[in-house]
Parts: structure tokens; C-alpha cells; sequence
């Protein structure tokens, strides 16, 4: 489940029953705070994978003298094990905007 605060408008988000992932919209908000119980608590955060990085624009790479892969995007290099251990999609796509200013593009 993902806390209201990580979210913001945009951001890709996974639904109760593993259907179709669905970006959060300003009526999402709106339903969350004239009815807290209504949407949010039916969200959970999408598993990064190698296929969900390189359709949002990251670039393998291979540093030399380490044997992890790293991803390259906007100048911002992430080792393997950092992403594995992050939040979601919806982290990484709020991690890249306030690092960078851009909106990842990615379409799932």
C-alpha cells in the first residue's frame, strides 16, 4: 500500500487485484480527501524491472571495476541494488523530477 504523501499527480501506481496500472489523476485526490477510505488504500507501488527502466529512457551500463549493472538517465547514474531497493515506479518517477526537473516519459 502507498502512503497519500509519496504520490503525486502523474505518478504510475499498481491497482487492488493486479489489473492494469493506472497514473494518479487530480480526481483521485479529490476522492481522497472528501472520503480517505474511498482509493487510495487500493494502490500498490509498481516493481521496478529492466523492462519499466528502458521504456522510461534509462540506459544500461557497465562501470568499470564493478560487476553490478547501473542505469544511466538525465546524467543520474543508479546502481542495480539502489533501484531494487527503492519504493516503486511512483519513487523513481518522484526521485527523477526533484533531482532533475523533468517528468519521467514512460508509457506501461
Amino acid at each position: 500500500m502507498i502512503d497519500v504523501k509519496e504520490l503525486r499527480i502523474g505518478n504510475w501506481v499498481g491497482t487492488a487485484g493486479g489489473t492494469k496500472p493506472k497514473i494518479i489523476t487530480v480526481e483521485d485526490f479529490w476522492s481522497y480527501y472528501v472520503d480517505p477510505m474511498t482509493r487510495f488504500h487500493y494502490y500498490d507501488p509498481i516493481p521496478l524491472s529492466a523492462e519499466i527502466l528502458e521504456a522510461a529512457g534509462f540506459e544500461k551500463k557497465y562501470v568499470a571495476g564493478d560487476i553490478r549493472l547501473h542505469w544511466l538517465i538525465d546524467g543520474l547514474l543508479f546502481c542495480e541494488d539502489e533501484l531494487s531497493m527503492s519504493r516503486g515506479l511512483h519513487w523513481l518517477q518522484n526521485y527523477i523530477y526533484f533531482k532533475t526537473g523533468k517528468e519521467l516519459d514512460i508509457k506501461l
